[in-house]
This record gives structure tokens, sequence and C-alpha cells, in this order.
């Protein structure tokens, strides 16, 4: 099923009632109400935004992310579920007692995909990208030749030209790319504590600080959606350093983007749930099942 992204950046008042999330705007007075199960995230992005910890309860039982965003509109903050799925525990073990070599061979694949998508893209925008599709056919276990960093430093190259360098902080359009990856990101956080997967056990990623490894880890094949819809906004996004409030709406056309596994087409947020469900079943059985996205002509 298909969840909605709510997108609030007015003062607003946000309450359960009746399994339906109630929306009161303090400004207008005026009311509306989503059924709290057609949601999957909601995204705060006002300073004067009321909600109580029983919509946080609410939001926890059924799996849906909320994102907090800073004065600049920039994501902050994340809250997640930690439980949803009675097999928590089970998984939690079996993610644990992953063997190194299974690991390494995972990101391989993951990495792998990447710079496939990458190089479908430039070939997508009618760019150069033979350099990145032979990169794309040399990465090893663990990636551990770093055919990542060098497929970037080309495929930035050739989508946004030379002197675009991709940066947290860095120039426009940076900001977009963040703020779409961040979608993305919470989308995958999303679909693995549904599986009963713990978001911070990661394969490749194992910052003590990062409680998202995991969802950095599986999101790898999945940034070039964000990038395409960034790059078909580029006049309109390409000199801006904030985004304004039509500039994430449109982003958030990033969560249903088309894409195929196995050639079957998904929208994103499906996509994700199928790539998820593949990487438990490749803890289960101990070998790499993934099912991996590519771009969708």
């Amino acid at each position: 099923m298909i969840k909605r992204t709510i997108f609030i950046s007015s003062p607003m008042k946000l309450y359960v009632e009746h399994e339906c999330l109630k929306l009161e705007n303090l400004d207008s007075g005026d009311k509306h109400q989503i059924p709290l199960i057609d949601i999957g995230i909601i995204e705060l992005d006002h300073h004067t935004i009321l909600l109580n910890n029983y919509l946080l309860k609410k939001a926890a039982e059924l799996g849906i992310v909320i994102i907090n965003c800073n004065d600049y509109h920039n994501p902050v903050g994340i809250f997640s579920p930690l439980f949803t799925n009675t097999l928590h525990t089970k998984v939690l073990k079996m993610q644990f007692k992953m063997k190194k070599p299974l690991k390494n061979q995972i990101w391989k694949e993951l990495i792998k995909s990447k710079i496939e998508n990458q190089a479908a893209l430039l070939e997508y925008f009618g760019k150069d990208y033979g350099l990145v599709a032979q990169l794309a056919k040399e990465v090893r276990s663990n990636d551990n030749t770093k055919r990542e960093g060098v497929a970037a430093s080309y495929y930035w190259k050739y989508l946004l030209g030379l002197d675009f360098k991709r940066e947290r902080y860095g120039k426009p359009p940076n900001a977009f790319l963040n703020y779409g990856y961040t979608l993305i990101r919470s989308t995958i956080t999303r679909a693995l504590v549904s599986s009963g997967l713990h978001p911070s056990v990661g394969v490749h990623h194992k910052n003590q600080y990062n409680h998202y490894c995991l969802a950095d880890d599986l999101i790898e094949p999945f940034r070039i959606f964000c990038d395409k819809l960034v790059y078909e906004n580029i006049d309109e996004f390409g000199q801006k350093e904030e985004l304004t409030k039509e500039d994430k709406i449109k982003l958030l056309e990033v969560i249903n983007t088309e894409t195929t596994i196995e050639d079957k087409v998904y929208p994103l947020q499906l996509a994700v749930k199928e790539t998820v469900v593949s990487y438990l079943r490749s803890i289960e059985n101990n070998k790499v099942e993934l099912k991996l996205p590519k771009l969708w002509r």
C-alpha cells in the first residue's frame, strides 16, 4: 500500500482522534483530518507546531516516521519506531550474527548497483557515461578498490559540471540533494523497522553516533532517483541556497518516482520494501539475494 507524506509548514496543532490525524490551523482555525493508516511520513517545517505524546505513541505503533526541520528548512531529526514487527528480537539476533564475507558481498552489490544506476542516469540525460559504466564492472568485495569514490568524481562532473562539488553544506543544488536523500532515507528506515530490522545495525556504515547505518547502506542504489528529479528541475533549483515550501513539495515526488526491480515497475516507496525484504532474506539464507532498483525509462 502506498503511504502518504504529510508536509506541514504553517502554525498547526496536531492530535489524534478516532484513528485519524487531526490538523488544526492555529491562524485560520481550519481543520482537516487524515486516517493514520494512510500516512507513512509526517514532516514538520514550522517553529509553531504543537503535538502531544499520544500522537508520537500512535506514530510509533503504526510505523509512521516524523521528520523535524530547523529554521533553515533542513531536516535535523527523525523520529522512527523501534518495534513494529513481532519478530524484531529474532531478526536483530540474525543481524548481529552476520558474517563478514556476507556483509562484504552485500556491500559490493549495493555499490555496483549504485554505479550502474549513475551510468544509466548519465546515459538517460545524454551525458558521457562509458567510464562510469566500466567502473561498475570493477567493483570487488567490500568495494576494497574504492570504485565508489572514483565513480562519484566522474559522475558529478559529467552530470552537473566541473564547478560542482558534492558536499553536505556545499553550493547549490547540494541542499536539494540533501533534502531528497533525507526523504528516501526516511522511507527506507520505515521499511526496515516494519520488517523487524534495526536501522542502526549496518553492513558497511558503522559510526557509533549514527542511528541509521543500515538505511545509509541501502540508500546507495536509490540516490539517483533524487539526482534525476533535481537535475530535471536544475533551472529552478540550481542557484538557490535554501529550499522554499514549493521546492520541498516538488521534491516530495521522489517517494513515488517509478523504478524497476526485475523488470517490474514500482513506485520508489514500494521498491524500497522489495529491497528491504530481499535484504532480510539474504540474512536468513546467508547468501546475497538482493533485489535492487534500476532506472525506469
